[in-house]
C-alpha cells in the first residue's frame, strides 16, 4: 500500500521534477542498502559487487540532472536554463532573514557535502590560485597527501548520520573521523558519529593521485532517502529558507571583504570552493524556497559582472518575485575596506568640502550609476521593471548619513526602498540588565523611523526596510563570556526577540534580520541558531512564533 500511494504521489509531480527526485531518491537508497547489505568487507575492498558499478552510474545521472541547472562558466553568451515549473507558495509574513555562506561547520547548505570545505596540505588551506575552476587542485603533490574537509551533515550535531561518497580518477581516499567504513571501487561509505554539540573535525586523506588522471567529480551525499531532495541543495536549508518572504545573500557575496569579481573568471556554481559565490546557487536557494532573493554587489565588482547578473536576474527570476539589488554592505562602516574607497575617492573628485559627507553622496552615486541604472534596463527589457526593488543602504544611528545620500541629484528616481539596521543592545559601559536591554527596542525603532522620514522628504514613494536587525549585544569586562552566552541561551532573550519584533513601526514594511545560522563567539552571537536544526534556540523561536501570528 505504502508503494502504491509513493508512485501515485510521484506521478502528480512535474516531469523534470520527478526525474530529479526518482534519481536521488534511487542514489539514497542505493547507498544505503550498498552499507546495510555489505557481506564480506573484501567484496568492497577490491571492487568486486555489482552494486558498485550501480552505486557510481546513479550518482553520475545525479551530476547530469543537477549541472543541467547551471549556467556554462565561460560561455560568452549568457544563456539561461529552462525554468523550471513554478513553485507556488503561500503569503508570508514581511520577514526576511540573511542566510549564513556555506561553510563546512555550520550546517549542510549543499546536498554535496563536499561543496563549502576547504583543500590543505599539512592542515594549511590552498590558495584560490592553487585550485581550478572547479575547486580541484591544479597539483597533486607527488609525495604526502592533501586533505579535504567533509562538513556536518544536516542532523550530524546531535545524531549519527549515514555518508556515501563516489569519484572519478586516480589516487586513494581514506576518511578519517568515520565508523563502519566501507570501500569500493571508487566509492566509500561510513556512518559519521555525532558531533555533540560542538564543531568536530571530519577530513578525507587523498594521495598517490596521478596528475596525468587527477581525482575529480568528488561527492559526498547524505544515505539517508529521508533527505532526498532531487536538487542541489539540502532538505534543511530549503525549509529553513522558507520561511522568510525575502533571502538576503551579502555574506554569500562576500562583499565586507570587498571581493573582485568579473564575468569571465566568476565561479561556477558546481565547484566545490566557495560555490556560494556562485550568483546562480543564490538565485536558485531563493527559487526553491520560494522567497524573493537579496543580491550585494562588491565595489569591485567589474561591469561586465554586474550586467551579466543583471540580465541573467531579469530573465531567470521566478513569476510573481521581486529582486532586491544593493551596492556593497555598511559602506558608512570603517571597518570594511570599500568605505574607504569611497572615503578617498570623495576627495579626489572634490565631491563635498566635507569629506565624510562626501563619502555618503559618492555612495549614492556609485549605487545609482554603476548598478541600478544597469538593473533597471536589464528589467525594463525583459519587460519586468516592477520586479525590480532598487535598495539603498544607511546608517540608522546618524541621521547625517541618509540625509547626505539622498542629495544625490536624482537620487528619488532610481531608488525604492531605503534600508538600515536597527540593532538593539544595553549601554555596554555599564552592568548587564534585561531592562536596559528591553529599553532600547524602542530607542533603536525611533532611529530608524528617523530614517524613513529623511529618505521620504526627498521620495515620498521609497519603501522603509532593513537590511539586518535583532540584538547587538557583545562581551565585555563587564558582561563576561561565560554570562554572554548564557544570556544568548536564555529565555529572556527570546522574550525581547519577540517584544522587538511586535514593535516595529508600521512605517517598516519588511524587517530582515542577521542571521539565520551562527555561532556564540567573543565577537557576537548574530545567528537565530547556533547550528542547522537546533531544537530549543530561543531567537529562532521568537521568529518563529511571530511569523505565525
Amino acid at each position: 500500500m505504502k508503494h502504491t500511494l509513493l508512485a501515485l504521489l510521484l506521478c502528480l509531480l512535474p516531469s523534470a521534477a520527478l526525474a530529479q527526485d526518482k534519481a536521488t531518491l534511487d542514489t539514497r537508497q542505493l547507498l544505503a542498502e550498498t552499507v546495510t547489505t555489505a557481506k564480506p568487507r573484501t567484496e568492497y575492498l577490491n571492487g568486486t559487487r555489482d552494486k558498485q558499478a550501480a552505486f557510481v552510474r546513479v550518482l553520475t545521472k545525479y551530476r547530469q540532472l543537477t549541472a543541467a541547472q547551471t549556467v556554462p562558466v565561460k560561455d560568452p553568451v549568457l544563456t539561461v536554463p529552462v525554468q523550471d515549473p513554478v513553485i507556488v507558495t503561500p503569503a508570508r509574513k514581511a520577514v526576511g532573514m540573511n542566510i549564513s555562506p556555506p561553510d563546512w561547520y555550520g550546517r549542510q547548505t549543499f546536498s554535496n557535502m563536499l561543496q563549502g570545505g576547504y583543500w590543505a596540505s599539512n592542515w594549511k588551506p590552498l590558495a584560490a590560485e592553487e585550485l581550478t575552476s572547479l575547486g580541484y587542485p591544479k597539483t597533486w603533490p607527488a609525495t604526502g597527501e592533501l586533505v579535504r574537509l567533509l562538513g556536518v551533515p544536516t542532523g550530524g550535531w546531535i545524531a549519527k548520520t549515514s555518508i556515501a561518497c563516489a569519484w572519478k580518477g586516480s589516487g586513494v581516499v581514506n576518511f578519517n573521523g568515520g565508523i563502519n567504513i566501507v570501500k569500493g571501487d571508487h566509492t566509500i561509505a561510513f556512518d559519521m558519529p555525532s558531533w555533540e554539540g560542538a564543531i568536530k573535525n571530519r577530513w578525507f586523506s587523498i594521495y598517490g593521485v596521478n596528475n596525468a588522471d587527477p581525482l575529480r567529480d568528488f561527492e559526498c551525499h547524505d544515505a539517508n532517502p529521508a533527505n532526498a531532495t532531487g536538487h542541489e541543495f539540502s532538505k534543511e536549508i530549503v525549509a529553513s529558507s522558507s520561511k522568510y518572504q525575502v533571502l538576503r545573500f551579502m555574506d554569500w557575496n562576500r562583499v565586507n571583504g570587498n571581493v573582485t569579481r568579473t564575468w569571465a573568471t566568476r565561479v561556477d556554481p558546481r565547484s566545490l570552493e566557495n560555490p556560494g559565490l556562485a550568483f546562480e546557487n543564490q538565485f536558485r536557494l531563493a527559487e526553491l524556497a520560494g522567497a524573493d532573493p537579496w543580491f550585494n554587489h562588491s565595489t569591485k565588482d567589474s561591469a561586465d559582472y554586474i550586467a551579466g547578473v543583471a540580465k541573467y536576474a531579469a530573465a531567470k527570476l521566478p513569476a510573481g518575485r521581486k529582486l532586491y539589488v544593493e551596492y556593497g554592505n555598511e559602506l558608512w562602516n570603517w571597518q570594511f575596506p570599500g568605505t574607504t574607497d569611497l572615503y578617498n575617492e570623495a576627495i579626489a573628485l572634490k565631491i563635498n568640502p566635507n569629506n565624510g559627507y562626501g563619502a555618503w553622496i559618492n555612495y549614492s552615486r556609485h549605487a545609482v550609476e554603476d548598478v541600478f541604472k544597469v538593473y533597471e534596463k536589464a528589467f525594463a527589457d525583459a519587460g519586468r521593471s516592477k520586479d525590480l526593488v532598487r535598495v539603498l543602504g544607511t546608517q540608522v544611528a546618524y541621521a547625517e548619513v541618509t540625509r547626505q545620500e539622498m542629495n544625490y541629484p536624482g537620487i528619488a528616481d532610481h531608488i525604492d526602498a531605503i534600508a538600515g539596521a536597527p540593532y538593539f543592545s544595553h549601554d555596554r559601559t555599564k552592568p548587564y540588565t534585561d531592562a536596559a536591554l528591553e529599553a532600547d527596542i524602542a530607542s533603536t525603532w525611533k532611529f530608524m523611523q528617523t530614517t524613513c522620514d529623511i529618505a521620504r522628504a526627498k521620495a515620498p514613494k521609497v519603501r522603509c526596510i532593513t537590511y539586518e536587525g535583532g540584538q547587538h549585544e557583545l562581551p565585555t569586562a563587564l558582561l563576561p563570556q561565560d554570562q554572554f552566552e548564557k544570556l544568548q541561551r536564555s529565555p529572556i532573550i527570546g522574550e525581547l526577540y519577540g517584544k522587538y519584533l511586535r514593535a516595529k513601526p508600521a512605517d517598516v514594511d519588511l524587517i530582515t534580520l542577521y542571521n539565520d545560522v551562527g555561532p556564540i563567539t567573543k565577537y557576537g552571537a548574530w545567528g537565530h541558531q547556533e547550528y542547522a536544526d537546533q531544537v530549543g534556540a530561543p531567537k529562532q523561536a521568537a521568529v518563529d512564533a511571530f511569523l505565525k501570528q
